[in-house]
C-alpha cells in the first residue's frame, strides 16, 4: 500500500513539473512576457486600448498593443465562465473559424503553439477552458516567439489587425463548448 503511494505521488509530481514547463504569455509592467523554464522573452509594448466581450459563457478580454516598431498587436484572453465546461474544438478549427482563413501549424511546444495562414497566431493554452490568443504576427515575431530571442524590429512587418469574429453560432453549431469531462 505505501509503496502504490509513494509511486502515485512521483507520478504526480513529474506530472506537475513536466505540465510546469508550458511556454506562458502575459503582461506586466509594460512588457509582454514570454517565457518557460528555459525562455525569458520580455518585449516593451504600450497599451493602447482595451476590449471585453461577453458572448454566452465565453468571455474575451482584448488588449492592443503596440510594439517597440510602432506598429500593433492583440493579447487576446478567452475564458469560460462555467468552469464544467471547457474549449472541444481543435485550436487550428478555432483559429479558422474565427479569422476565416484556413491555417497550418507552425510550430508547437508545450503551452503554446503557432499557426500560420495570412498572418501567425500564437495560441497559449493553460487548460482547455483559458486560452490567450497573440495575434496578428509576422513570420520574425512568430521566429521570435520559437527561439525565444528578440526580433530585428527594423525586419518586423505585422500586418493589419483583423478582429476575430466571435458568435454565438460558434458556440451552439460549431460545438465550440462542451462539457468538461
Amino acid at each position: 500500500m505505501k509503496v502504490g503511494l509513494i509511486f502515485v505521488l512521483l507520478l504526480l509530481l513529474l506530472f506537475f513539473f513536466y505540465k510546469s514547463d508550458a511556454r506562458k504569455i502575459s503582461l506586466q509592467d509594460g512588457k509582454l512576457k514570454i517565457y518557460d523554464k528555459s525562455c525569458n522573452l520580455q518585449i516593451r509594448v504600450k497599451s493602447l486600448k482595451y476590449e471585453s466581450d461577453l458572448i454566452d459563457e465565453l468571455m474575451i478580454d482584448r488588449e492592443y498593443l503596440e510594439l517597440p516598431n510602432k506598429q500593433e498587436i492583440v493579447v487576446e484572453r478567452i475564458n469560460l465562465t462555467n468552469q464544467q465546461h471547457a474549449i472541444k474544438m481543435p485550436y487550428n478549427e478555432l483559429i479558422e473559424n474565427i479569422f476565416r482563413m484556413h491555417v497550418k501549424e507552425y510550430w508547437e511546444k508545450s503551452g503554446v503553439v503557432i499557426y500560420e495562414g495570412d498572418f501567425y497566431v500564437a495560441v497559449f493554452y493553460k487548460s482547455k477552458n483559458d486560452l490567450t490568443l497573440l495575434y496578428p504576427l509576422d513570420s520574425m515575431m512568430a521566429n521570435a516567439i520559437k527561439s525565444c530571442k528578440e526580433p530585428d524590429w527594423s525586419q518586423v512587418k505585422i500586418p493589419k489587425i483583423i478582429k476575430p469574429k466571435w458568435d454565438i453560432k460558434l458556440i451552439i453549431t460549431e460545438g465550440l463548448i462542451g462539457k468538461n469531462i
